[in-house]
């Protein structure tokens, strides 16, 4: 018999002793060698048999049947061991034909006629070859999932709660700023007024590189750290992203809410409205402003009216010097005779011929 001090999902029983009695595993030594094992529960039905079958040889010859075993079982009401799973043929037949694993379950069945027996697990064993093992049940593979998860969460916050670094001016980063490179140029040093220079062979110890030479190397320097290959790169990717994407706007549609339950400001149909009506008042504006210039383009029409001439108030209102009054009848005015004319004997001019009056 195995500890029953340790947890029965974390113990692997075999006994060479018992399997060679036995004579190995096989479908009708199964329920016998694992009636050995410390996952056996003797107040079962296969409990009951296989303490009769101890002083029966007729019960002993049943239990190492396991077609006549297993329907004397189904025959009766109770908690019961069940082979539910047979080995299955493999491909490749270098270790045996076949797995080689039984599954056990233990269950209980009630009775219920006319109708189906109804069957509840009450756990899973496997006999793999000459081991048995217990399948952990369904709370434990849970809770190792989740404490495997707690724990990486844990180790993720000891980590990640140092990171966070505040500053008044940024908010909260968690990434330390960069160090602000110094532009500085260090200051020329001056000789003071009196101090012995250095001769030669000491200038030439003070740097093996000549000032000239040192001041190319700088520029030098300084114009390659100057010019970065990437940033051209990087201005031509945000060129592209904004030809692409320029017309798109991320908080067109808010949310709101918090973290798990957050739900749209509008819906759909919101949206769609409102750029349908920002559309019709851009169309709008368009029409409107095409109508301006068409009309600034049109000159002004031509009017075909004559003039009306303007009569100087002074002419239309003054009356003519010498003129009768209205209602006067004007006199006739005397024919002027020449003694050479031929109207001097009788005959009347042409003039006076022509005037109402003279008729």
């Amino acid at each position: 018999m195995g500890d029953q001090s340790a947890a029965l999902d974390e113990t692997q029983y075999s006994n060479p002793a018992v399997l060679a009695y036995w004579q190995g595993v096989h479908a009708n030594s199964v329920h016998g060698y694992f009636s050995e094992s410390p996952f056996f529960d003797h107040t079962t039905k296969n409990g009951v048999l296989w303490g009769q079958a101890l002083n029966d040889p007729n019960t002993l010859a049943l239990y190492s049947d396991r077609q006549r075993l297993e329907q004397t079982l189904r025959q009766r009401p109770g908690i019961e061991y069940m082979i539910v799973g047979d080995p299955q043929p493999v491909q490749d037949q270098t270790f045996g034909p076949d797995t080689g694993v039984y599954v056990i379950r233990k269950q209980d069945r009630v009775k219920r006629p006319p109708r189906d027996d109804e069957l509840t697990t009450l756990g899973t064993y496997y006999v793999a070859g000459p081991n048995i093992y217990q399948a952990p049940s369904v709370y434990d593979v849970v809770g190792n999932h989740l404490l495997s998860a707690m724990t990486s969460l844990s180790k993720f916050m000891d980590q990640a709660a140092p990171l966070p670094i505040f500053n008044p001016a940024v908010g909260y980063t968690w990434f330390p700023p960069a160090a602000a490179k110094s532009t500085k140029t260090a200051a020329p040093s001056s000789s003071r007024e009196g101090s012995v220079g250095p001769d030669q062979s000491a200038s030439q110890r003070a740097g093996s590189v000549e000032p000239s030479a040192r001041s190319s190397s700088a520029v030098g320097s300084s114009g390659q750290a100057a010019f970065d290959p990437r940033d051209t790169l990087l201005l031509e990717h945000s060129f592209r992203l904004a030809l692409a994407h320029g017309d798109e706007y991320m908080d067109e549609n808010p949310l709101r809410g918090e973290p798990g339950n957050f739900v749209f400001t509008h819906t759909k149909d919101h949206i769609r409205n409102k750029q349908a009506q920002a559309e019709a008042a851009a169309a709008k504006a368009r029409e409107r402003e095409a109508a301006e210039k068409a009309k600034a383009a049109v000159p002004a029409a031509f009017s075909t009216k004559p003039k009306e001439e303007s009569v100087p108030p002074n002419i239309a209102g003054s009356k003519r010097k010498g003129s009768k009054a209205d209602g006067k009848k004007r006199r006739k005015s005397r024919v002027a005779m020449s003694p050479t004319s031929p109207s001097a004997t009788g005959t009347p001019s042409a003039s006076a011929m022509a005037s109402p009056e003279a008729t």
